[in-house]
């Protein structure tokens, strides 16, 4: 028969127990509930402690409990084991959850996206805004010989790789990974069935992004597009100047400062009866010449490229297209 004594010891271990399971509960509870006091968005950058993490999510007012984080922090051995990136903090995620996210590098894509873009630093520094390289460093491999041959390009030609679009990358994406996937997409962008069209057409994938860039200057308006690109291929085909009057704002101007330079320099070297050197030709005033530009003027979309690849069966060497409410004739 069990004594009195041994009675209220085993009442007290009971009672012990259930103390525990609670408080073990409570503290799963408080680990798994709702940690996010305001959702947001965070980027940690490469080289960040937990001490910097922290006090960025303490200054934006995100977490709902510091020290509960600090504790679940400790619990779960994270230390300085923060992994960079872009994160979401999403309403009803736990403490434990957020502190995962941080140590194993769950972070959520960011959606980059490019157009209108001209030359490749300036597309080097859109970039730069939408993903962790710096622009000096993205400028610095975009524009280098090396990775225009390595990509199967020249440094001329390289542009036509970049096709306006939107795209998700990881923020940590290094420059490199960048290039690699954007080279996929331009691989992926002209399949057989494009391939296909430009043999028909009688144009390589650099030239018919070329022709697009034209285009792209003439007209905006989609049902033009075809019509527009038909007059360039044809004007091609029977060896015509393109005519394209689609020099950008600031090339216009460099174009007559091109005029106006060697009359001051040839007044300035007789003055000093020094030999006078021509200065080159610029890439944007071939586009007056026959065939087409070895460089793209501008970063023409899809829609653009597939346009060119499908331009209007029409014969004729000019195009009526719409310049705001009135029609303008393109001739050669």
């Amino acid at each position: 028969m069990i004594s009195k004594k041994n009675k209220t010891i085993v009442v007290a271990l009971v009672i012990a127990a259930c103390c525990i399971g609670v408080a073990g509960l409570g503290a799963v509870a408080a680990l798994r509930g709702n940690a996010v006091a305001s959702p947001g968005e965070i980027y940690v950058p490469r080289g960040a402690t937990y001490r910097s993490l922290a006090d960025s999510l303490e200054a934006g007012g995100h977490i709902r409990n510091m020290g509960m984080f600090d504790f679940t922090a400790r619990l779960l051995g994270m230390g300085d084991n923060v992994r960079p990136g872009y994160y979401r903090l999403k309403k009803g995620a736990g403490y434990m959850q957020l502190v995962r996210m941080f140590q194993r590098g769950l972070q959520t894509p960011v959606r980059v996206t490019f157009n209108n873009i001209r030359t490749l630093p300036q597309l080097a520094g859109r970039l730069a805004q939408q993903v962790e390289p710096d622009s000096a460093t993205l400028a610095g491999i975009i524009t280098s010989d090396t990775t225009a041959i390595h990509y199967g390009f020249t440094p001329r030609t390289l542009a036509a790789m970049f096709i306006p679009d939107t795209y998700e990358f990881y923020w940590t994406v290094t420059p490199v990974g960048l290039l690699d996937r954007l080279k996929t997409e331009y691989d992926r962008f002209w399949n057989e069935q494009r391939e296909a069209k430009l043999a028909a057409v009688g144009l390589t994938r650099v030239q018919a992004v070329t022709l697009a860039s034209i285009v792209f200057e003439e007209t905006k308006m989609s049902d033009e597009m075809p019509i527009v690109a038909g007059v360039y291929i044809n004007r091609l085909r029977r060896g015509m100047k393109l005519q394209a009057a689609t020099l950008p704002f600031g090339a216009y101007f460099t174009s007559i400062w091109m005029w106006i330079r060697p009359i001051i320099l040839i007044c300035t070297r007789a003055c000093l009866r020094a030999p006078f050197v021509c200065p080159r030709s610029r890439p944007w005033m071939r586009c007056s010449t026959t065939g087409t530009t070895t460089t793209s003027i501008s970063a023409p979309g899809p829609i653009f490229r597939v346009t060119t690849t499908s331009p209007s069966p029409s014969p004729s060497t000019t195009a009526t297209v719409r310049r705001g409410s009135k029609p303008s004739t393109a001739r050669e």
